[in-house]
């Protein structure tokens, strides 16, 4: 009986070559399983600088943006009292994905295991040039995050983004270019370690990364080294499917039931980001919650 706490995945599909990502929670106790997954849409506004330079007195602008969030929720809404205690840590954004991001206008994907999706989001949108460029911008973020004040468990923080890297063009002005998975972990070593990799490297496999290993008696935190390549520790998931449904499924069949909440996917398709969810401990028959 595997223990994985949260795991988020990342890669593209096998035939279509699709950006994909790939969310799952699962406890241990009646409190963790009393959530369930949510798909919802939400217009919001984003001001950012309009050309990114020397001149960081330029007016702000506003763009209004339309993203779909997968959010863990409490079950039928019902918050029960020993979920009141810690529901800063068990209900936030787990998957937050835009069709056309503010600044870059390209696609845009942030997957994580609590409330640093939003800060990752905003920091994107808001500075893109640094948060493009590398993968240093989700490295400081988790950096400040730190580990879930969940002691004595310390809960790792996890966060993978896919976005486009940006290059200086010959007006001087970033280009928006080169699609990139950037993936990393912080736990309470204290250890920090992230990479970006390049979408061919990741045709027909889901890069896997989870706040815990181990049987359920005997929970660790991953094996996180330091300056080692986060590839080290994550879990390289074979996959077949083109469709969130397809993909979710086999996410769902990968994980160990005996612990398994929920489990997600979103794939990028033609006309934007599309979600299928898995409510294990809600249905109990695998149907699927999807968004056309």
């Amino acid at each position: 009986m595997t223990y994985i706490g949260r795991a988020g995945g990342m890669g593209e599909t096998l035939s279509g070559g699709k950006p994909f990502a790939l969310y799952a929670i699962a406890g241990r106790s009646d409190s963790s399983r009393m959530r369930e997954f949510n798909v919802l849409e939400q217009t919001v506004d984003f001001s950012y600088i309009p050309i990114i330079g020397q001149d960081f007195t330029a007016n702000y602008e506003t763009k209004q943006r339309t993203q779909v969030v997968l959010k863990v929720d409490p079950m039928a809404g019902k918050v029960t009292d020993d979920q009141k205690v810690q529901a800063d840590l068990i209900f936030y954004n787990a998957i937050i994905a835009q069709n056309t991001n503010a600044r870059t206008q390209k696609p845009y994907l942030v997957v994580s295991n609590g409330t640093q999706s939003n800060i990752i989001l905003l920091t994107h949108n808001l500075s893109p040039w640094q948060a493009s460029s590398n993968g240093n911008q989700l490295e400081r973020i988790l950096h400040a995050a730190e580990v879930e004040p969940d002691a004595p468990n310390f809960t790792a923080r996890i966060a993978g983004e896919y976005t486009f890297h940006a290059r200086l063009g010959e007006d001087k002005k970033p280009v928006y270019d080169r699609e990139v998975f950037t993936m990393g972990i912080v736990t309470n070593k204290p250890q920090l370690m992230s990479a970006n990799f390049g979408i061919q490297e990741s045709r027909g496999i889901a890069q896997i990364i989870s706040t815990y290993v181990g049987e359920e008696n005997k929970v660790l935190i991953p094996p996180v080294a330091k300056n080692e390549n986060i590839h080290a520790i994550t879990t390289k998931l074979p996959v077949k499917g083109e469709s969130a449904e397809e993909l979710c499924k086999e996410f769902f069949d990968f994980m160990d039931k005996e612990f398994l909440v929920s489990a997600a996917a979103a794939v990028l398709e033609e006309d934007g980001w599309k979600f299928a969810v898995i409510d294990y401990q809600k249905t109990q028959n695998s149907e699927f919650k999807k968004t056309d």
